[in-house]
């Protein structure tokens, strides 16, 4: 009986050592994974911000052209949009708001547009519409126009894809309000089915 209790003992005890091995080998896996997977968010968010500048200074150094050679805007704008994708659409505003080339929109629309007549390139999203770049033209030390750039809603998806683990993950943007910039194929049937406490602390994580 003494030695099936010291057997029936060893048995428990090498389960037991069994089920706590098994749980920490498991709690360290989520932990890498959560880790690897932070990782690959940075780096995306770094491949997002770099396109934004890319963007931008594509508008700045079209703008300090135009000013500094005189250039017609006009014409500039015109051969701009010429040789533009589907999707996208040059245009220049004036200090109203007006439309000096292109469509007109408001400073409500797309806040960007105020900043840059204060000077600033700058980005903004109007759901629905689609993702504005804008840039400043100086005419000496005063804003004259703010020159854009518009991707419509339609291409931002193919423009600004963002790819992770060879396709097998997805990736989308959003600003602070939880608008979603650039989607992925069926994000919103993914979000639904996130649990309420998981949403909440994967909203604390990327805060």
């Amino acid at each position: 009986k003494r030695n099936t209790l010291i057997i029936i003992f060893l048995v428990c005890f090498m389960v037991a050592i069994g089920v706590f091995m098994s749980l920490r080998l498991s709690t360290l896996l989520h932990k890498y994974m959560e880790k690897q997977v932070a990782r690959q968010g940075a780096k995306l968010a770094e491949m997002v911000d770099l396109r934004i500048e890319l963007e931008l200074d594509e508008l700045k150094d079209a703008s300090t052209f135009v000013a500094k050679n005189h250039i017609n805007i006009g014409y500039f704008i015109e051969a701009k949009q010429n040789a533009a994708e589907k999707g996208v659409s040059y245009g220049v505003l004036d200090v109203d708001g007006n439309a000096v080339v292109g469509e007109a929109f408001s400073m409500t629309q797309f806040p960007c547009i105020r900043n840059s007549f204060r000077g600033n390139a700058d980005v903004s999203f109007s759901e629905g519409t689609g993702l504005l770049f804008t840039a400043p033209v100086f005419n000496g030390y005063n804003v004259r126009y703010v020159l854009y750039k518009k991707y419509d809603v339609s291409c931002l998806k193919e423009r600004f894809t963002l790819n992770c683990y060879d396709g097998k993950g997805n990736a989308l943007v959003c600003d602070e309000n939880g608008t979603v910039i650039i989607p992925f194929d069926g994000w919103e049937e993914f979000l639904y089915k996130i649990p309420a406490d998981i949403e909440h602390k994967l909203h604390e994580n990327l805060n």
